[in-house]
């Protein structure tokens, strides 16, 4: 577990004073699933191009559905960036049109701010 957190690369927040919105959205992960990340950062910036690096390797591990994949990422991430508030939604599509989501939602204790609603 160690080291696929590792794979998550940090930069520092240019803004930590400021509630801004990080969105990473529908980026292939596993056998027919898509994961959506938002976040609201803290100190740290997640380096989108180590995220997806890290989606290939969870990519190559069996996940029996999609809530146990989006609680890992969520566990992941909410400990590697530690972000005030942070979403994962993963989107398993069947071959027959049918999907199934799961989402996973942490903030940080004490944080008392609302998420901020993309447009």
């Amino acid at each position: 577990m160690e080291s696929r957190r590792d794979l998550l690369s940090l930069r520092p927040n240019p803004a930590p004073h400021w509630d801004h919105l990080s969105i990473l959205r529908d980026l292939p992960v596993a056998l027919h699933n898509k994961v959506s990340l938002q976040y609201i950062p803290d100190r740290h910036l997640l380096d989108p191009v180590s995220f997806r690096h890290y989606l290939a390797v969870l990519s190559s591990i069996p996940w029996p559905g999609p809530e146990e994949l989006c609680l890992a990422i969520a566990d992941d991430v909410s400990n590697q960036v530690m972000p005030r508030w942070l979403q994962v939604t993963v989107t398993f599509s069947s071959s027959d049109g049918q999907q199934n989501q799961a989402v996973a939602q942490d903030t940080q204790p004490g944080w008392s701010g609302k998420p901020i609603i993309p447009l």
